[in-house]
């Protein structure tokens, strides 16, 4: 089973690689700010090949504060929405990993 391994406020998370998501790793690292508090978590959005798409910090979700400095967004498509989250250092692809796997359904119930 693949893995993408990645930071979030210094601590190391995943995300499975499942046949129900493309995801899609950038190093784009601005967006616009919304005025609007739609969830914990939502911060923004970004005009992503033509799609306007949330973009998405989950620290909170963690227990941590939100990341004040982000390197790149992972774009994640699972047919019905996409998002994009996200996260410091360099993403990875990896077989196994020991990271906090994210459940990426649980966090598309939050919107």
């Amino acid at each position: 089973m693949d893995y993408i391994e990645f930071r979030i406020n210094g601590d190391n998370f995943a995300i499975k690689k499942t046949k129900d998501f493309i995801i899609e790793s950038t190093l784009i690292n601005k967006f616009t700010l919304t005025d609007e508090n739609q969830s914990n978590f939502i911060e923004g959005f970004i005009n992503y090949k033509g799609e306007i798409i949330n973009v998405v910090d989950i620290s909170s979700l963690y227990g941590k504060e939100k990341m004040k400095k982000f390197d790149g967004l992972l774009f994640i498509n699972n047919k019905q929405t996409t998002f994009a989250l996200k996260y410091e250092g360099f993403s990875q692809i990896v077989n196994n990993t020991n990271n906090t796997i994210i459940d990426l359904n649980k966090i598309i119930q939050q919107f």
